[in-house]
């Protein structure tokens, strides 16, 4: 398995039976063959027809996509999801009621100490806003109430008195 590299500005990948053919701007054709590409990095402006890209889907053949300067911009994988026992696990602790609610309240919490942070930063450029003490403070009084909470409802309602602000 190789990987190939198509540098080009306005070049085109397209099907042609069961090849890869790439034409590139000044008319010259490159082939490559599926069963031998593990990856291909393209980079610059170049199109990809459908037809490839199908053909790139049932090959499984990822696709990297770099700008002019080598920059990463996208990368499209087609492999299936190979950790099926890591997904059974997260699927069961759905049905674990303490699990959820701990969960959420580390979100939630999470969420609140951000906010706060954020609201301290323009307290401290804004010295009169006023108003903005007694947000926080607010904020606060609701991260202390937090681990009282015995279910995702209430959590919900303290998630939302907060980002009223």
């Amino acid at each position: 398995m190789s990987d190939i590299y198509l540098v080009s500005d306005y070049g085109k990948l397209y099907k042609n039976n069961y090849t890869f053919n790439f034409l590139y701007p000044d008319g010259t054709i490159s082939k490559f063959f599926p069963h031998s590409i593990e990856r291909i990095f393209i980079i610059g402006n170049i199109e990809i027809t459908p037809e490839a890209l199908k053909m790139l889907m049932h090959n499984k053949i990822e696709v990297i996509f770099l700008s002019k300067n080598g920059l990463f911009d996208a990368k499209l994988i087609f492999a299936d999801s190979k950790n099926v026992l890591l997904r059974k696990k997260q699927y069961d602790k759905l049905n674990n009621e303490s699990f959820i609610l701990r969960w959420c309240k580390n979100i939630i919490e999470g969420k609140i100490r951000n906010q706060i942070v954020f609201a301290n930063r323009i307290k401290r450029k804004h010295k009169e806003a006023t108003q903005l003490q007694e947000m926080l403070n607010s904020m606060k009084e609701i991260l202390l109430k937090l681990d009282n909470a015995t279910n995702a409802n209430e959590l919900r309602g303290y998630k939302s008195a907060v980002f009223i602000f």
